[in-house]
């Protein structure tokens, strides 16, 4: 994340380039996937934009590995097929969810595959591959040598059951799979496994640890990110395997390599880059200046089980390559989310699906919900209870209520003719103007439930200025006083609804036409500016309802119908 010295020092002057880790496709997002990555990331995506930043947000989808070998097969289809069908599954949710990215992206695509395997081939020439004959599972049963995440057991560290043979989920300790307990075949469940010797290719990750070492170091990543980070280091790095023994994935450009792909480590966040080709592409724009130049600020976002592979093993590629990629600036890894103090999996029934969330609630109060719960510093947990209440009391109560109280009041007095020389409060700017700054200075800086925190602050600001004028008292005694606390607060609205933008798009947009025509750009130093830059519309409506209050009665349903 930026320090406030970065921040000073115009680090917000440069491109933002953000990216938000590509979901394995063989399974729906949930409401942990959305806090972990894709909304925080679209929010800063779109404050970026707001701010008048040139801004790139890549996204995508994560299509190689053991798991879709497995899934397609049982489902009778191709590879491809079951892919092609799943992607258009993702694409819907993310539109769904407003997820703003300026090109969505798969790993499967051809322009990855050639990608990838420039890389390796440059990476090789490099000298940072090695060929090593290694001892690996061969299913007896299935006749062929099994992947590691055709393997899980028991992790050998922490003891939890079902380790993949890549890595163990409970504990992030890396793994191969012949150092699981009692291993077994994924695919069939068969312990009916032997070692035999094979051949593999190898990324020479111990020879760049000083490197990494010095590049990590220099970086003001958060507690998780760096703590994670270090731990690998720490432990010092081992040569990596980076081929597999599948069918679904990017090809080795190598003799003797036919029958092999890539660790999807390998390839996948390659698409960061293979996705931002293609957008160039549809742009005519020069993919390069996003990935090969100095005034680009990239931003990552991930849940931290994505952190290793993000701050070690794609940098450590990208550095072996020497094809002079701007690697990430700022690896923003978030905890995990629970869901009513219980681990979210789709086969027991417990948490709530992407797809599931709009059948509930409009996506603007899960959206709010969950970046102003994001979690940041440890794991967090989503209870309905807290959900009802939050989007009680903020939407409704402070800045719904805002809205619907200074509108309806204007139009019953004055009409639906805007007013065309709005007065400006002086106080409520000075007391504005400080929680503006604190507002981009916790963007700027990640810290998103903060940044919720200033945001709840300044709604409450404004009604609290109306509840201490008064102006349905004041218009009985003076119209022209009332008049200008609501032209005041009329400009307020447009104000919040642009600092809201980037958290509830939907509703932003809706509140911020209610009362100007016009495209704002967030405040920035100087407020009282801001406010004379642009004028109301010509005429008010009597606005609906933006938002509605959740009933209690129904949380004992929707526990029990999300709950397993």
């Amino acid at each position: 994340m930026y320090t406030e010295n970065e921040i000073q020092k115009g680090c917000f002057m440069k491109k933002q380039l953000i990216t938000s880790a590509l979901l394995y496709i063989n399974g729906e997002p949930h409401i942990g996937h959305m806090t972990g990555c894709l909304l925080p990331a679209d929010a800063f995506a779109r404050y970026c934009r707001l701010n008048g930043e040139e801004t790139l947000f890549i996204g995508g989808t994560d299509e190689h590995g053991t798991a879709i070998e497995i899934a397609s097969q049982k489902a009778g289809k191709s590879y491809r097929d079951y892919c092609d069908e799943l992607f258009l599954n993702h694409k819907k949710i993310y539109e769904d969810w407003h997820i703003s990215f300026d090109q969505l992206g798969r790993t499967s695509d051809e322009k990855n595959h050639l990608l990838v395997q420039e890389v390796f081939k440059s990476v090789e020439k490099a000298g940072f591959i090695e060929e090593k004959s290694i001892k690996q599972m061969y299913a007896i049963d299935e006749n062929r040598f099994l992947s590691d995440r055709y393997i899980e057991g028991t992790c050998p560290y922490c003891g939890a059951e079902d380790a993949r043979g890549d890595q163990c989920e409970a504990c992030t300790k890396l793994l191969d799979p012949t150092d699981l307990i009692n291993p077994y075949s994924k695919n069939t469940g068969s312990r009916n496994l032997e070692i035999r010797e094979t051949k593999h290719l190898y990324l020479k990750l111990a020879s760049l640890q000083n490197e990494l070492e010095k590049w990590i170091d220099k970086k003001n990543w958060n507690k998780l990110t760096k703590s994670i980070a270090q731990k690998w280091l720490k432990e010092g790095l081992q040569d990596r395997c980076i081929t597999r023994d599948l069918e679904w994935g990017v090809q080795v450009p190598k003799e003797g390599y036919e029958n092999k792909v890539f660790y999807v480590w390998f390839d996948a966040p390659f698409g960061y880059i293979s996705i931002t080709q293609k957008w160039a592409e549809k742009n005519n724009q020069d993919w390069e200046k996003w990935w090969k130049k100095d005034d680009v600020n990239y931003t990552q976002f991930m849940a931290k089980d994505n952190v290793p592979f993000h701050t070690v093993f794609f940098p450590a590629t990208e550095i072996a390559s020497q094809q002079n990629f701007h690697l990430v600036d700022t690896v923003n890894g978030l905890n995990y989310l629970n869901f009513e103090n219980k681990k979210i999996s789709k086969s027991k029934g417990i948490g709530v699906f992407a797809s599931q969330a709009s059948e509930e609630f409009p996506i603007d109060t899960w959206r709010y919900y969950l970046i102003s719960h994001a979690p940041e510093s440890t794991d967090a947990n989503f209870s309905f209870e807290e959900f009802i209440q939050v989007i009680n009391k903020d939407l409704n109560d402070v800045f719904g209520n805002f809205v619907m109280r200074v509108m309806k009041f204007y139009i019953s007095k004055w009409g639906s003719i805007s007013p065309k020389s709005p007065f400006l409060d002086a106080e409520i700017i000075g007391k504005l103007t400080p929680l503006i700054k604190q507002y981009h200075e916790n963007f700027q800086s990640l810290h998103l439930r903060k940044m919720c925190e200033i945001l709840r602050e300044i709604w409450t600001l404004g009604n609290e200025y109306i509840a201490e004028k008064e102006p349905w008292a004041m218009y009985k005694k003076s119209p022209e006083e009332a008049k200008k606390v609501i032209e005041t607060s009329l400009k307020l609205i447009g104000l919040f609804a642009i600092l809201a933008e980037p958290i509830i798009p939907e509703s932003a947009h809706k509140i911020q036409k209610m009362v100007t025509e016009e495209k704002l750009l967030l405040p920035k130093e100087d407020l009282e500016k801001w406010f004379q830059s642009w004028v109301f519309k010509n005429e008010f409506e009597i606005p609906e309802q933006i938002f509605q209050k959740i009933d209690l009665k129904r949380l004992s349903e929707l526990k029990e119908k999300y709950g397993g």
